[in-house]
């Protein structure tokens, strides 16, 4: 007999622990079983890098940095692909930037740089850097509106074949905005 009761006793305390689990939230149910759930993982969209293209010297030597092919930085800064042009600069933090690849004729280049700025934007000036160079300065000259192009010359020694990168950057601002830049040439010294 007192094993008849230690049995039902038994069978009692698992019939009892069975349902206080099945009563407690989070455990599952028979439909879904405790841990056959998938792990639910939040992804974080990439990160978006850099938009870089990489420019190439023409057989003549020139290399042309046109606007499609810049990377901008700067809170204003904007790319302007359908009229060809880079404008926003009202910072000294903000730049455009090309990466180009020389493959033959290091040496002096003739820096051409094509903008547009109105009256405003005179007194403004501008930096050309090559890679960690010196850079190389540059004023604003009023074009008598944003929609009348200059260009402005200036040499720059570029010492190696390979990959390089072009940043143009504000250095002072006259006006409410430095210039619209069009593009930017780099033609080898004693071919122009």
């Amino acid at each position: 007999m007192p094993w008849i009761v230690a049995a039902v006793v038994l069978v009692a305390a698992v019939g009892i622990g069975l349902l206080i689990r099945e009563g407690r939230p989070g455990t599952g149910t028979p439909e879904e079983p405790v841990g056959n759930q998938p792990e639910v993982v939040e992804e974080k969209p990439p990160e978006e890098k850099p938009r870089w293209v990489l420019v190439s010297q023409e057989t003549t030597g020139t290399v042309h940095l046109l606007p499609s092919y810049a990377q901008v930085e700067g809170e204003n800064m904007q790319l302007d692909e359908a009229n060809h042009q880079v404008h926003g600069w009202k910072n000294t933090d903000d730049l455009v930037r090309w990466r180009f690849k020389i493959d033959a004729r290091p040496g002096m280049y003739k820096v051409k740089v094509e903008y547009a700025a109105d009256e405003q934007s005179v007194g403004g000036e501008f930096k050309i850097q090559l890679d960690d160079e010196k850079a190389i300065f540059m004023e604003v000259v009023s074009t008598g509106s944003r929609d009348n192009f200059r260009v402005d010359e200036k040499y720059l020694n570029i010492r190696s074949t390979g990959e390089h990168a072009l940043t143009l950057r504000a250095s002072r601002l006259a006006g409410d905005e430095l210039m619209l830049l069009r593009s930017i040439e780099l033609i080898p010294s004693g071919r122009e």
